[in-house]
């Protein structure tokens, strides 16, 4: 037998990889590993479309007093403020007032 054969059949040996029962049970983890995450994700799934179900009619609801909202802000937006013209004259004079006498001094 060739001496370079015979070392490699020696280390291939060595490492366990002829070892078929400790093969077949590392397979059979990975497997088991496999399934237990596919069936966990398939659950989380499920039960998010659950809630996702339950709470339709609550987020509909929310979403139509969102709109209102915003429907409203748009009309408040658009309207100026009604400023009386007396309250406006006074706001005024006070300010000039008040800038005249930081002049003087």
């Amino acid at each position: 037998m060739n001496h370079e054969l015979y070392h490699g059949l020696i280390v291939f040996h060595l490492f366990g990889f002829l070892n078929t029962q400790m093969f077949s049970a590392g397979l059979k983890l990975m497997v088991v590993g496999m399934l237990m995450v596919l069936l966990f994700l398939l659950f989380m799934m499920l039960f998010i479309m659950l809630i996702e179900f339950l709470n339709r009619s609550h987020t509909k609801m929310e979403a139509q007093r969102i709109q209102q909202e915003r429907k409203t802000q748009k009309q408040n937006a658009f309207q100026e403020p009604v400023v009386p013209a007396a309250v406006l004259a006074a706001a005024v004079s006070a300010y000039e007032a008040e800038r005249q006498k930081l002049f003087i001094t």
